[in-house]
């Protein structure tokens, strides 16, 4: 599905594919900075850069917690891309057709649930999305 939506969309720009095998385990382990962190991004980000990559896409919904470090390693001439947003529109068009959308004015909640051990997970969800104890 990747490659077709690159052929559909994108086959007038010169596409370099990089996959970032142990980036989602870290992220997975709270683990968004630090040396062996910024090591494995520069592994993956400066051959891109060397290669001419002037547009980073952040194609997993893991890899935005790293994007500071991301953006630092790239340098300023590089822009990055975070299909978050992109998601959450698929999302909202779904849940609008299927008529599963809130109330404009409804205030929802955010639950955090885990097949893993909860006082395990629990941390690294408070340091992912800067929660206070």
């Amino acid at each position: 599905k990747f490659h077709t939506l690159i052929q559909q969309h994108a086959s007038s720009v010169r596409m370099i594919t990089q996959p970032c095998p142990g980036l989602v385990e870290h992220v997975e382990r709270g683990e968004i900075d630090g040396d062996e962190v910024r090591a494995l991004l520069r592994h993956y980000v400066n051959p891109l850069i060397a290669a001419g990559a002037d547009v980073l896409v952040l194609g997993c919904t893991h890899y935005p917690f790293l994007r500071e470090a991301i953006a630092e390693i790239a340098g300023e001439g590089v822009q990055l891309i975070d299909t978050g947003a992109a998601v959450a529109r698929q999302t909202a068009r779904v849940l609008e057709r299927e008529g599963l959308q809130n109330a404009p004015a409804a205030v929802g909640d955010v639950s955090f649930e885990t097949s893993g051990d909860a006082a395990l997970v629990m941390p690294v969800i408070g340091r992912l999305w800067n929660l206070s104890a």
